[in-house]
């Protein structure tokens, strides 16, 4: 179930919507609000839902009752002893504040160890509660503390985003994002403060002296107050021109994001395939991904954690899957589609630990990424990266080093078998394409005893978030990519002609040549993977 509080407070079951009535949406939210610090008390919710607090428990227990009946009796537990609420949460309910919250934690922690990636999930967390939020409940003086206290939590994280932007020379963004906030939350003197600061790194010395002076003479008049000492500093700072010199140091550019930009990359251009470099080293100083990549990655690992652990299954379903292929088949030549730019996860490792003299050819059709893995693999003669994708299969065949991998200068009959591994580019290619074709252009070239691994997230009990959340990171933002989804039939429909499926095709990932430990667990978002054997 999504328990929606921050837009408007709503209950959603799959294709359900939830009919909440206002009493029962003011007191959802004060049992989520609230209840994070334990269960709440009935006179604490009839101060909230009611005017004066004297509708009477019965009528909150009716009220209750009617929200047990639409959410599940479960969810809303009652101690009579103590006459408190609580709202308990199944597995795989969502409740928007909590993980709004979520967010930010990750928004903090990022604004100092990678703050170029920290701008975007400010953005990004920012953009799930609106500030119009919060509306249509009752007008009560204690649902007004709650509602303000809400909202100064989400002025924080402005703040906060604020300090980010300043930080790496953001100046304007600040400018056009604070002025309406300082107007409306005129008392709140970080933020006008930090709209100052703003202000006067644009050159805009005066504006920021008026917006303080502007304050100074309100807040006297309206409170016989003055402003703070901090706020008092920095317009003296302004006003005398001694701020801190206006050139900026800006933070280092993580390695990572340099790497990206020196391959010739877009670095404002979202990449599949360094989003999975993310899911596997979200550190910005993995190999080879951008402050964007690693923020919409981040996003929705922040959703859905089991995001990051479908990604190293599907990594280790290729390393198995690799050792099977050399120790149970006999294979030594391995080709890649689709493939992630080199690092500790790449098949080829596991591959040369089981076989040294094994081969592995890589490809993926991003010019940029294949240049800067060549570049990282210069010294690997066992190892090769092409331009080159499956939309383009007789193309990729007459690459020199894929030429070489699958033998086409012999007979059939005399080409050792080849390992054809597709984990990421068939999530790239829409079902419009006749991807069972393009694969039947490679088959045709191997001998008996090849192989053709895949693997494919399955939109088969998906739970509605995950696309929705997809939908959102990719939504108005420059990529050539999207993610498409197969199910098992749909994975299976892909084998060329004159392979044979291998137990226990299709199937979870993990359950591929399981190794002790751990299980792998379906969580709400499942991938397939086949293995066909060329008989």
């Amino acid at each position: 179930m999504q328990i929606t509080v921050l837009n408007g407070v709503s209950a959603r079951e799959g294709a359900k919507v939830h009919r909440l009535q206002p009493l029962m949406g003011a007191v959802l939210l004060a049992l989520v609000v609230d209840g994070v610090n334990g269960p709440v008390d009935a006179d604490r919710l009839l101060r909230l839902a009611w005017a004066d607090g004297s509708a009477g428990r019965h009528v909150l227990h009716q009220t209750i009752t009617r929200l047990r009946a639409e959410l599940g009796r479960d969810r809303i537990e009652h101690d009579r002893g103590t006459d408190t609420y609580r709202f308990v949460a199944r597995p795989g309910d969502s409740v928007d504040l909590w993980t709004w919250r979520e967010l930010v934690d990750l928004c903090v922690k990022r604004s100092t160890s990678d703050p170029y990636a920290a701008v975007h999930l400010w953005e990004r967390a920012l953009s799930r509660w609106p500030m119009t939020g919060l509306r249509g409940l009752p007008a009560t003086p204690g649902m007004d503390t709650l509602i303000s206290g809400l909202r100064a939590e989400r002025l924080r994280a402005v703040e906060q985003q604020a300090e980010v932007q300043l930080q790496l020379g953001l100046h304007s963004q600040v400018t056009i994002q604070l002025t309406p906030l300082v107007q409306e939350f005129w008392q709140r003197e970080h933020l006008r403060g930090l709209l100052m600061t703003a202000l006067s790194r644009e050159q805009r010395g005066p504006d920021a002296v008026t917006l303080y002076r502007t304050y100074a003479d309100r807040l006297a008049n309206e409170t016989g107050g003055a402003p703070g000492r901090q706020l008092q500093r920095l317009a003296e700072q302004i006003t005398t021109n001694s701020m801190p010199p206006q050139e900026l140091v800006l933070p280092p550019l993580p390695p990572a994001d340099q790497a990206v930009i020196a391959s010739g990359a877009d670095p404002n251009e979202l990449s599949i395939a360094r989003m999975c470099v993310t899911l596997l080293d979200a550190h910005p100083a993995a190999p080879y991904n951008t402050a964007l990549d690693r923020a919409s990655t981040l996003t929705v690992m922040a959703l859905f954690e089991r995001l990051s652990r479908l990604e190293t299954e599907n990594l280790e379903f290729g390393h198995r899957f690799a050792r099977a292929a050399i120790i149970n088949h006999g294979i030594s030549r391995f080709f890649e589609l689709g493939a992630l730019p080199p690092g500790w996860y790449s098949m080829h490792r596991a591959v040369n630990l089981a076989s040294p003299d094994a081969r592995v050819i890589y490809a993926h059709r991003d010019a940029a990424l294949v240049a800067h893995s060549r570049q990282q693999l210069r010294e690997n003669d066992s190892v090769d990266f092409v331009r080159g994708s499956i939309l383009s299969a007789q193309r990729l065949l007459e690459e020199p080093a894929v030429h070489e991998l699958f033998q086409l200068d012999k007979p059939l009959s005399e080409r050792e078998p080849v390992a054809v591994v597709d984990r990421h580019e068939i999530n790239m290619v829409s079902p419009v394409h006749d991807l069972k074709a393009m694969y039947a252009v490679l088959v045709e070239q191997m001998p008996a005893g090849s192989m053709l691994a895949i693997t494919a997230p399955t939109p088969k009990d998906m739970d509605p978030r995950i696309a929705e959340h997809l939908a959102e990171v990719f939504g108005g933002r420059p990529t050539s990519e999207a993610i498409h989804v197969r199910t098992a039939e749909e994975l299976v429909a892909v084998v060329p002609d004159g392979l044979e499926l291998l137990p226990p095709s299709p199937t979870d990932s993990f359950r591929f040549w399981p190794e002790p430990g751990p299980a792998g667990v379906p969580g709400p978002w499942r991938q397939n993977s086949i293995v066909a054997i060329k008989r």
